[in-house]
Protein backbone atom coordinates (compact mmCIF):
# COMPACT_ATOMS: atom_id res chain seq x y z
CA UNK A 1 0.00 0.00 0.00
CA UNK A 2 1.50 3.74 -1.44
CA UNK A 3 -0.05 5.27 2.08
CA UNK A 4 2.78 3.16 4.30
CA UNK A 5 5.29 5.02 2.30
CA UNK A 6 6.76 8.44 1.00
CA UNK A 7 3.62 8.53 -1.54
CA UNK A 8 5.56 11.25 -4.07
CA UNK A 9 8.82 9.19 -4.21
CA UNK A 10 6.60 5.94 -4.54
CA UNK A 11 4.35 7.29 -7.43
CA UNK A 12 7.58 8.72 -8.91
CA UNK A 13 8.75 5.17 -9.10
CA UNK A 14 5.40 3.83 -10.13
CA UNK A 15 5.88 5.92 -13.09
CA UNK A 16 9.39 5.12 -13.46
CA UNK A 17 9.24 1.88 -14.21
CA UNK A 18 6.29 1.24 -16.36
CA UNK A 19 7.02 0.66 -19.72
CA UNK A 20 5.59 2.53 -22.39
CA UNK A 21 1.83 1.75 -22.57
CA UNK A 22 1.72 -0.12 -19.42
CA UNK A 23 -0.61 0.57 -16.93
CA UNK A 24 -0.93 0.45 -13.05
CA UNK A 25 -3.31 -1.04 -10.45
CA UNK A 26 -3.15 0.39 -7.25
CA UNK A 27 -5.64 -0.34 -4.74
CA UNK A 28 -5.59 2.29 -1.64
CA UNK A 29 -6.90 2.51 1.71
CA UNK A 30 -9.05 5.79 1.17
CA UNK A 31 -11.75 7.40 3.99
CA UNK A 32 -15.44 8.49 3.22
CA UNK A 33 -15.01 12.22 3.10
CA UNK A 34 -17.51 12.66 5.89
CA UNK A 35 -15.56 10.51 8.66
CA UNK A 36 -15.01 11.91 11.65
CA UNK A 37 -11.34 12.95 13.47
CA UNK A 38 -11.29 10.44 16.09
CA UNK A 39 -12.11 7.91 13.28
CA UNK A 40 -9.44 8.72 10.98
CA UNK A 41 -6.62 8.93 13.93
CA UNK A 42 -8.10 5.54 15.27
CA UNK A 43 -7.60 4.30 11.71
CA UNK A 44 -4.07 5.66 11.11
CA UNK A 45 -2.66 4.36 14.61
CA UNK A 46 -4.15 1.07 13.48
CA UNK A 47 -2.52 0.84 10.26
CA UNK A 48 0.11 2.83 11.07
CA UNK A 49 -0.15 5.67 8.65
CA UNK A 50 0.27 8.80 8.42
CA UNK A 51 -2.12 10.07 5.62
CA UNK A 52 -5.63 8.54 4.78
CA UNK A 53 -6.63 10.40 2.02
CA UNK A 54 -9.97 10.45 0.20
CA UNK A 55 -10.57 9.03 -3.62
CA UNK A 56 -10.28 12.52 -4.63
CA UNK A 57 -7.14 13.15 -2.76
CA UNK A 58 -5.03 10.00 -4.32
CA UNK A 59 -6.30 11.02 -7.71
CA UNK A 60 -4.92 14.45 -7.17
CA UNK A 61 -1.94 12.62 -6.11
CA UNK A 62 -1.18 10.86 -8.92
CA UNK A 63 -1.97 13.57 -11.52
CA UNK A 64 0.24 15.83 -9.54
CA UNK A 65 3.02 13.26 -10.12
CA UNK A 66 2.48 12.09 -13.34
CA UNK A 67 2.79 16.05 -14.71
CA UNK A 68 5.53 16.73 -12.99
CA UNK A 69 7.09 13.57 -14.65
Amino acid sequence: MTLFTDISKTLGEFFRVLKPGGFLLCIELNKESDINETDELIIKSFYGCSLLPTELECIHLFKTVVLSS
